[in-house]
């Protein structure tokens, strides 16, 4: 919440979807009111229909996301797989989804302000983020529904028997 802030404060054009009612629900909602950016963000909450989660992908240019933990979410294959460019944290399974073709800008977890910045960056450079929504949509054509989840599992499997 504290970089789309940080973007709108410098005039970046936003309007972003929450969508979800997880435990951080409530406090991104403080956090927005805060800060004042409330009028720029729809809480959508959860929404069990994926047409509707679809369709409010297709309708994005980019999927912004602050994933801190080594997880392998499901909503990065969906945004990646609607043609979404990708700007967060980054990660190896963030990094693994794009690295054929590209089509995601990611910064140091953790690190609000970058984010922030990555949002202010790619609205003052339309060439760039034209060229991150193509890579994405390229990217996003590998991920059928099959090879999409096998290349995480596989993927995750890998990883973890690395820690060990």
């Amino acid at each position: 919440m504290r970089a789309l802030g940080k973007a709108i404060d410098q005039g970046v054009p936003i309007h972003a979807t929450w969508l979800g009612d997880g435990p951080l629900l409530e406090e991104a909602k403080k956090v927005s009111q805060d800060l004042g950016i409330e009028a720029y963000v729809d809480f959508a909450g959860f929404t069990g229909n994926k047409e509707s989660v679809f369709k409010i992908l297709n309708g994005a240019d980019i999927f912004l996301f602050c994933h801190k933990s080594r997880e392998s979410p499901r909503c990065l294959i969906e945004a990646i797989a609607t043609g979404c460019a990708l700007i967060g944290y980054e990660g190896e399974y963030q990094r693994g989804l794009v690295k054929t073709h590209g089509g995601a800008l990611f910064v140091p977890i953790g690190d609000w302000m970058a984010l922030g910045n990555a949002l202010i960056q790619i609205n003052a450079d339309r060439d760039r983020l034209a060229k991150l929504i193509y890579d994405a949509h390229t990217s996003g054509y590998f991920f059928d529904k099959e090879n999409a989840y096998r290349q995480r599992i596989d993927m995750v499997i890998n990883y973890y028997r690395d820690l060990t």
